[in-house]
This record gives structure tokens, sequence and C-alpha cells, in this order.
């Protein structure tokens, strides 16, 4: 199971909003960007966070923009939890990322130190995550 998770989240690295996955063990995050610019993601990372939650799976933002998932499960997390985390991801990047969360990500300045992403967007979003764009 050790290297279960991070051997799994690996295949997300082919979604261009995905920058990095690391991780060790059961402890895995991923860092979410603009691709075209590499910069952080923010509101990507927010809207993937509040639609995994809507989907009943819980990750977690860090990182010094919260542009990073992070995915810390409990110690009885089995092989079948780790398919339906990284099936439910896929889902939901799969269509891609919202042109309203595109568009609070190309706004946001990462050299601004206080810049909130606010709620407005992710409220508005369906159960599933997707928005019709």
């Amino acid at each position: 199971m050790d290297q279960g998770l991070i051997a799994t989240s690996v295949c997300l690295q082919d979604y261009p909003c995905i920058g990095h996955v690391r991780g060790m063990g059961l402890f895995v995050g991923f860092e979410l960007v603009i691709p075209e610019s590499q910069k952080p993601a923010p509101g990507t990372a927010k809207f993937v966070k509040e639609a995994m939650k809507a989907r009943r799976v819980l990750v977690s933002t860090d990182g010094h923009h919260n542009q990073v998932i992070k995915i810390k499960p409990p110690m009885c997390f089995d092989k079948s939890n780790v398919d339906t985390l990284i099936a439910n991801l896929v889902d939901l990047l799969k269509p891609g990322v919202p042109a309203a969360v595109q568009e609070i990500d190309r706004a946001y300045d990462p050299n601004k130190k206080s810049t909130r992403i606010q709620n407005t967007t992710w409220q508005a979003m369906p159960a599933n995550g997707v928005q019709g764009v």
C-alpha cells in the first residue's frame, strides 16, 4: 500500500493543470498550475477541493499560494480507497477546469501577500464539479 498512492497519483501528471506530484507513503501532494505559464493556480486548487468534498472525498490545500492539493488519508486507507480517490480526481479533471475558475487563476497575482480567493464561484458549482462552460 505504501507505494500504491504515490505510484497511482503519478498518472495525474498527464493533466496540464498538474505541476508536480510528490509525497511519501500515504501523504501525497500535487501542485496545480496555470498550464501556459506554470504559475500557481489557487483557484483551481480550491475548485478541486470543494468539488471533491461534494463527492464525499476530503482533500485539503496547502503551499505558499494554496495551490497544492494535499492527500493525507487515515491509516485504514486501502487499495479500494485509492481507486475511489483517483477515479474521482480523474473524473473531475478530465473535462478541464471551468472557464470561471481559469479567469480567477489568471487574475491571481502571486506577488501580492494577502490575495484571498472568494467563495462565490464554488458555491454556484453543481455537486459533480462540472459546470457548463
